[in-house]
């Protein structure tokens, strides 16, 4: 059975499909096929080393820790139009 490794504030474990990393301090976690996966992008993200893969690239997007974060779900309701008056009261 495998037990959780923790390097600085990251931890990675097996679970049923892979690996998978996540930041203790953000809470945001990434999944990968092998364990050398999780090496390499705890790796990268401790050494401040921007990875060439496209996947490696959003995990470290994903687990790198800071202030800016993209907004979430915003619902921008455009289409709904406020009426100063209901339909029958309106002025002729």
């Amino acid at each position: 059975m495998y037990k959780c490794k923790k390097v600085k504030h990251f931890k990675y474990k097996k679970v049923r499909r892979g690996w998978i990393v996540i930041n203790c301090k953000t809470g945001c976690h990434a999944h990968f096929k092998s364990e050398y996966g999780c090496y390499l992008i705890i790796k990268f993200i401790l050494a401040g080393v921007y990875p060439d893969n496209s996947y490696l690239q959003e995990s470290f997007e994903r687990l790198k820790d800071s202030k800016q974060r993209k907004p979430g779900y915003v619902n921008n309701d455009k289409t709904r139009q406020k009426r100063s008056a209901p339909l029958d009261v309106r002025k002729k």
